[in-house]
């Protein structure tokens, strides 16, 4: 198994094109690391690393919607290439922004902070992921499971976003883990629960 890690750089940048309203993933510095052929992989989703900090006030501004859910389903990852298959010639991810790995996750909603939804479940992509073969990750890493609390700040992806929006047109701005204490620990720094608390309230339950 091979591991393709994706620059911090290149997720900042994505994060300024996708203000523009258009998605270009640019995927650079790749290192290939081979693995036991042996090794399982348990269903993992791998956090995206669109912000080096969490200001709330850009999160709520970028983010379309503010949930606070359980994730109930991690779905295996998928390729964005037409036939649904890894690429022959990797090197596409760097020349082709069309062609990615995604996983989709879908949680089931507890609280809803913003935005407007009358469905109990909500389902994202992240980029990243794994197959047979490759691990596609980010250097910003945080492993999501089953069962896990979150609170996910997700946006709405722009009309030309590529074939990645077809499998859910959502995608996250940010994912902090919720724990029992209430701490919100996100990929590279954490969240004040009380400073989320008074600037979203309680929130409008759902499920």
């Amino acid at each position: 198994m091979q591991r393709i890690g994706l620059a911090k750089s290149t997720h900042r940048t994505l994060r300024y094109l996708i203000i523009l309203g258009v998605l270009i993933v640019g995927i650079a510095g790749y290192q290939f690391n081979h693995a036991s052929a042996q090794q399982s992989l348990m269903p993992v989703a791998i956090s995206n690393g669109y912000r080096a900090s969490y200001d709330l006030s850009l999160l709520d501004r970028d983010s379309t919607y503010v949930i606070e859910g359980e994730i109930i389903e991690i779905e295996a990852s998928r390729w964005t290439t037409p036939d649904g298959l890894r690429p022959l010639d990797m090197q596409q991810l760097q020349t082709d922004p069309t062609i990615q790995l995604r996983t989709p996750i879908r949680i089931a909603i507890d609280k809803l902070y913003k935005g407007a939804l009358d469905t109990p479940t909500m389902l994202f992509t992240l980029p990243g992921g794994s197959d047979d073969q490759y691990i596609v990750s980010t250097e910003w890493d945080m492993q999501l499971a089953k069962g896990q609390k979150i609170i996910v700040f997700l946006s709405v992806a722009p009309e030309k976003a590529g074939p990645w929006a077809q499998i859910s047109p959502y995608y996250p701005q940010a994912i902090f883990n919720l724990d029992e204490t209430n701490n919100l620990e996100g990929a590279t720094n954490s969240l004040d629960y009380a400073d989320f608390k008074t600037i979203y309230g309680s929130g409008i339950a759902i499920n």
